[in-house]
């Protein structure tokens, strides 16, 4: 369990760390986890955190939501307010090496900040979370040559669209995340300020977390607990509880608590594995130029499927695809759409087979086309 990270709370922060297991005990260890959630009720300069994992342990970091309203919300970005993507990740506990922006999406930005004892961090405040909207947070723990690398998605169900947000390396590799990353709402304004003892609300459902063996574990359950607030009137303006198919924390306002630090919501479900979409390339393009012997592949994505994570590109002289490719480049990068590499293609008839996996590991179907010859005379 991940404890809450408390700055000038006005309120308790409280925090529910989801687990597989009747005693709310850690679920193990996990390379994906998915947190379905909403805001109802929010105020300027509060948190609402979908998940942290490895907290003070190696590969650490967090990744949700936050309402900036007031401004205080811009590390890494020249935007200081409005409703903002946040997601982090913390340098190594032994001060050995920094994590490091991967990528980062075009409409957000990203750095490496020293607070919180250093972090890789990423905020967009381009497409701001709607209140009252159902979200589906991903994140996503690979080996990459030496490191691991931590990708964050989030699938608005309004909108019906995937974002890729970024993807994140830490200096070592095979680090899981403990399964049964937890969520919190935190108050992060002034003390003592008006907003501060204004209510929030967020609710959770549909939680999944899927150990190394690929086997996916349903978070049917949620232990609660809460760090004090600063002493005053807001002490015990907290509550936690199941309503309407999800589990609730609720802070500030008039809310008073209805259950005890450490209590155990139960949020069952039937299903065994998620409800999960496959991925889908819809196009590819291709075009080889005889003068400098470079090969310019470029493929698309269906955005409101689940997304890319690896990619196999091959260059065949047939049609079919038959026999051993003349040409193949494969990589686990899931913001690649396009590739440009040396290749000795001395016919004048090729046709591209572009492959992909998304990041739930279903295989899409492959598409082709005609190489393109660019002869220059």
């Amino acid at each position: 369990m991940v404890a809450p990270a408390v700055f000038g709370q006005g309120w308790p922060a409280t925090f529910l760390g989801w687990s597989s297991r009747p005693d709310g005990s850690n679920s193990g260890s996990a390379d994906i986890q998915i947190v379905r959630s909403r805001v109802t009720v929010t105020a300027p300069a509060t948190y609402y955190e979908i998940m942290g994992w490895n907290g003070g342990a190696p590969g650490g970091g967090y990744l949700g939501i936050q309402d900036a309203s007031t401004g205080g919300g811009s590390r890494c970005s020249r935007v200081s307010s409005g409703r903002n993507y946040i997601f982090s990740l913390w340098d190594p506990p032994s001060g050995e090496g920094q994590a490091v922006v991967v990528y980062s999406n075009p409409s957000g930005s990203a750095c490496h900040g020293t607070g919180e004892g250093g972090t890789a961090g990423y905020l967009n405040y381009s497409m701001p979370w709607k209140l009252g909207a159902w979200y589906q947070f991903v994140v996503r723990a690979w080996t990459y040559h030496s490191y691991t690398y931590f990708g964050f998605w989030s699938f608005d169900e309004d909108a019906g669209v995937w974002t890729h947000h970024a993807t994140l390396s830490y200096p070592a590799p095979n680090i899981l995340m403990n399964a049964g990353a937890g969520a919190f709402l935190e108050y992060f304004g002034p003390k003592g300020s008006r907003s501060s003892r204004k209510e929030r609300r967020a609710e959770y459902n549909y939680n999944w977390a899927r150990s190394l063996s690929r086997t996916w574990m349903p978070l049917n359950y949620a232990r609660f607990t809460t760090n004090p607030a600063n002493p005053g009137a807001a002490q015990n303006a907290y509550d936690a509880s199941v309503q309407h198919g999800a589990y609730l924390m609720q802070v500030g306002g008039d809310t008073t608590p209805t259950l005890h630090d450490g209590a155990i919501l139960s949020l069952p479900h039937t299903d065994t594995t998620p409800a999960l979409t496959v991925g889908r390339t819809p196009a590819a393009s291709a075009s080889y130029s005889r003068a400098t012997g470079r090969l310019t592949v470029s493929w698309s994505s269906d955005p409101t499927l689940s997304p890319q994570f690896a990619y196999r590109v091959e260059v065949f002289d047939n049609q079919t695809w038959n026999g051993n490719p003349i040409f193949s480049q494969a990589d686990v990068a899931p913001h690649v759409r396009s590739i440009s590499a040396n290749a000795r293609l001395i016919g004048s008839t090729y046709f591209v087979r572009v492959s992909t996996t998304d990041i739930f590991d279903h295989p899409a179907l492959p598409v082709g086309a005609p190489v393109s010859m660019i002869i220059v005379k």
